[in-house]
């Protein structure tokens, strides 16, 4: 696949991709909705994760980046 041609898939289709790769070692975090304005409030996430991560280990990681969204939200 080249750069150019990511242009003519969805993000549901991309993530799918990514998630099948076994080479992927992590999770995508991603807005329910879509997100067209500059505006942020509050959101509803989907979190996709594949076979290389277990529940355990994805439930820490995200346990992190809410610490860290927490210590820089200000």
């Amino acid at each position: 696949m080249h750069s150019t041609d990511l242009a003519f898939y969805t993000c549901d289709e991309l993530i799918r991709e990514l998630m099948q790769r076994n080479t992927f070692y992590g999770c995508v975090i991603h807005s329910a909705e879509d997100h067209k304005h500059d505006e942020w409030d509050e959101r509803t996430f989907r979190v996709h994760y594949n076979q290389n991560l277990d529940r355990t280990v994805t439930g820490r990681l995200l346990d992190r980046i809410a610490e860290h969204l927490n210590v820089h939200s200000d």
